[in-house]
């Protein structure tokens, strides 16, 4: 998956998927929609994934994530949607 570089859209939502969310996934600079929620993901955000300055919508919601909440929100400001409900995550969401 890492080399799909020019990929814009990835969504597999509800799909049954396991393990945890890859690394490779911040080598996809092109995308701005990024869907991985109701699955079976565990472990936290991969830090890798505040490489992806182009997102517009995450939807992590309905997982096993956990772990705190990264502080690199702020990489993600053009996002207009972000969901991480569902998951045993910690921490706070920036005011903004």
């Amino acid at each position: 998956v890492g080399q799909l570089f020019s990929l814009e859209h990835l969504d597999v939502y509800k799909n049954s998927l396991k393990g945890t969310l890859p690394t490779e996934l911040g080598q996809l600079t092109a995308l701005t929609v990024l869907d991985v929620g109701d699955n079976f993901f565990t472990g936290s955000l991969p830090t890798q994934l505040f490489d992806l300055t182009a997102l517009d919508l995450l939807f992590f919601n309905a997982n096993f994530l956990n772990g705190t909440l990264p502080t690199e929100w702020s990489t993600w400001s053009a996002a207009t949607a972000i969901s991480v409900g569902l998951n045993d995550l910690t921490g706070t969401l920036p005011p903004e």
